[in-house]
């Protein structure tokens, strides 16, 4: 599903329809999540043989910049917690951006059109 910003000849859309969107864009950021957990979890539940609470644990952790949980014992381990470390820095960036981007985009498209939320001085 590829999304398309209305363009400068496009009105606003609505907070309405905005917050839709914003809906849209955090469902698609939470997918992301979700997915790139799961391979966390079954690396380190294969790697490591930690329980699934532990591997899930361990997985989210790293992706939120924290560091393990249980520390690697396996060279095996050590490599995948060194590889998912680097896809999860790439993973939370792209995450952020794709929940920003209908912020940074509704902004700059009020800013060009020269919308205002507030009321014209008395």
């Amino acid at each position: 599903m590829l999304h398309r910003f209305e363009d400068r000849s496009q009105a606003l859309i609505s907070p309405r329809r905005f917050l839709q969107r914003m809906l849209g864009f955090l469902g698609i950021a939470l997918a992301i999540d979700v997915m790139v957990v799961t391979l966390g979890a079954l690396g380190f539940h294969h790697f490591e043989s930690l329980t699934w609470t532990g591997a899930v644990l361990n997985a989210t952790l790293i992706i939120t910049g924290n560091g393990p949980l249980v520390p690697m014992h396996s060279e095996a381990g050590r490599l995948f917690e060194t590889g998912y470390a680097l896809f999860g820095g790439i993973t939370f960036i792209a995450v952020v951006s794709v929940v920003l981007a209908p912020m940074f985009h509704r902004v700059l498209h009020a800013f060009q059109l020269g919308v205002s939320d507030q009321p014209p001085p008395a």
